[in-house]
Formats: structure tokens, C-alpha cells, sequence
């Protein structure tokens, strides 16, 4: 099984350059409190939670539509979220095929996400 959270159509690209001004955005935002709760002290949620913040900008409203729809179905059912964590957080089980380029949907309403 193959959960696509982050783009309808690809995986999330762990390997994304974060912006040059990373540490001043952090900073004049105040992120790292926001940051540091997101992650809950895992590295690998840390990581995953700057990168998807300060590399989001380039998003379109269907990827940001169809991430509002994960969300929903997360909160709706949390014990699913809590396996598949468990199960791409084991070692060696977080690699995967990034997108090539963001997600190109530009519909106004999301397709139903992969939970």
C-alpha cells in the first residue's frame, strides 16, 4: 500500500532544498516552537514538518484542497494514521519516489484521499 498524503499523484520530496533563508524564516516566524510541537521529539516528523512548511509556497489550491481532505479523514480516523505511521517510520521504509515538480492538479475540489 502506497498512502500519497502529501500530493495526490506522488510522494513528498524529502530531498527538496529548503529555502536559503531557512534559519531567518524560522526565526522571524517564530516556527521553531511550532516546529518542535508538530514533531513531537522525532527527528523524522521534525524534518518532514520544516521541509513541508518552508518549501510549500509553490503549491496549488488542488494540492492544498486534497491536503485539507487528508487531514479531515485523519482526524476522522486517528488509529489508521497511528499504523501507517508505525509502518513508514521503521527503518528503511521512509524512502520512496519523490514528485518530479508539484503536484499539477488545479481542480477545486479534491479526489478522495488514499485512506
Amino acid at each position: 500500500m502506497k498512502a500519497l498524503l502529501m500530493h495526490r499523484d506522488c510522494d513528498f520530496d524529502m530531498k527538496a532544498k529548503l529555502p536559503r533563508n531557512e534559519s531567518q524564516l524560522i526565526q522571524d516566524l517564530e516556527l521553531d516552537t511550532l516546529l518542535q510541537a508538530m514533531a513531537a521529539e522525532d527527528p523524522f516528523l521534525l524534518d518532514v514538518s520544516k521541509k513541508a512548511l518552508l518549501t510549500g509556497l509553490g503549491n496549488d489550491i488542488g494540492t492544498i484542497l486534497y491536503r485539507q481532505q487528508i487531514v479531515k479523514d485523519c482526524l476522522a480516523n486517528p488509529e489508521i494514521v497511528r499504523t501507517l505511521y508505525g509502518r513508514f517510520s521503521r527503518k528503511g521504509s521512509r524512502t520512496s519516489s519523490p514528485c518530479s515538480k508539484q503536484s499539477s492538479a488545479t481542480t477545486t475540489s479534491p479526489a478522495s484521499p488514499p485512506i
